[in-house]
């Protein structure tokens, strides 16, 4: 069953190695939450740090996870979903087979952690690093490619990676993320506030008169911050909310919409097209920045600032009739994600 989920790497498939749980995959990550430690009991000390730090983030009611993490069980979990073998930092089993693929994600310092394993890699998801490194990743450290959840991060990265970059997004669970559409609603407007760059200058045009607009309809609603909830706030938040407002300036997924989108809220997106990230580079003219990589018209609705109001309420009576769950389960579900990692990471068995 797993190896017919390799449509889109039949050639490389054969060179993948099968154990009796599916094609292996190697894969490390080292970041704030968990770390690849190369060294006897290495396991064991990343182990005690990530629960440690679970336990010490959820007692305080913080955000569990970094954003790169999140991506990378996503990824975990969209090839598990299709019946891979997926081991994680396994340095004697990688260093066994130096021929074999790895996958590592995550903050730099994963760059270094693997520094030493001469196995063809494959990056993301992560930040690697700045793009001027992708030249000596190449040279030096044997990666083959790297990846950006989205076609529009890609393009903006690709002249820096030598034409290997691709496209890679994180699966989202639906069944993690049901349909909360007929739950019972004790709030109208649920705003995602990730006014990152120039915050102060867009809380003034964009948060607060939208908030104002919403207050004179007389409709409740609630500001949930980036970075600045739990987990299970959200979920909660989703649960009793009727549609979903997305406020970023561009993302290259954008995980919270993805899963408010599989609860089946409608989402009304503030999308200029503008690329705010002043530490990346200058775009290609093909590049189309969105806040909404994954988006069509079952999904709701996106604005710009000069529209905003009237959009909103174009949105709000129009409501019912976005079908965003669908849309995620066709194209963002965890085996739709798993095959297209897989498929890149076969890739590099022939390369």
């Amino acid at each position: 069953m797993a190896l017919a989920a390799l449509a889109d790497a039949a050639d490389a498939a054969a060179a993948l190695r099968v154990s009796r749980k599916g094609p292996l995959v190697l894969l490390f990550y080292d970041g704030f939450d968990q770390h690849a430690i190369d060294r006897p009991g290495g396991a064991l000390r990343s182990w005690a740090h990530a629960t440690s730090r679970y336990a010490y983030r959820r007692a305080r009611g913080a955000q569990l996870y970094t954003g790169f993490y999140v991506a990378f069980r996503a990824y975990v979990a969209g090839l598990e979903a299709i019946g891979c073998d997926v081991r994680i930092n396994d340095f004697a089993l990688a260093r066994s087979m130096p021929d074999y693929p790895i996958g590592v994600g995550g903050f730099p310092s994963a760059v270094d952690a693997v520094a030493a394993l001469p196995n063809p890699k494959i990056w993301g998801p992560g930040d690697c690093g700045p793009h001027e490194r992708f030249s000596d990743l190449i040279a030096r450290l044997n990666f083959k490619l790297f990846t950006q959840p989205s076609p529009w991060a890609k393009e903006a990265l690709q002249p820096f990676a030598q034409g290997r970059m691709r496209d890679c997004f994180a699966g989202i669970d639906m069944v993690r993320w049901p349909d909360w559409s007929t739950e019972p609603k004790t709030n109208d407007v649920l705003i995602y506030d990730k006014l990152y760059w120039d915050r102060d200058q867009h809380i003034q045009s964009v948060l607060t008169p939208l908030i104002s607009h919403l207050d004179q309809s007389g409709l409740s609603h609630q500001v949930i911050r980036y970075s600045k909830y739990s987990y299970a706030e959200f979920r909660r938040s989703l649960q009793r909310s009727r549609v979903f407002v997305f406020l970023s300036r561009h993302e290259s997924q954008g995980l919270a919409c993805n899963e408010a989108m599989a609860a089946n809220l409608p989402v009304f997106a503030w999308d200029e097209g503008v690329l705010a990230d002043p530490n990346m580079p200058p775009l290609p003219a093909d590049a189309n920045v969105t806040s909404v990589p994954y988006f069509d018209s079952r999904c709701g609705m996106r604005f710009k600032l000069d529209e905003m109001l009237p959009a909103f309420d174009a949105f709000w009576s129009t409501r019912e009739r976005f079908k965003p769950r669908t849309f995620v389960e066709q194209k963002l579900a965890l085996p739709h994600s798993g095959r297209r990692y897989l498929s890149l990471y076969a890739s590099l068995c022939t390369s």
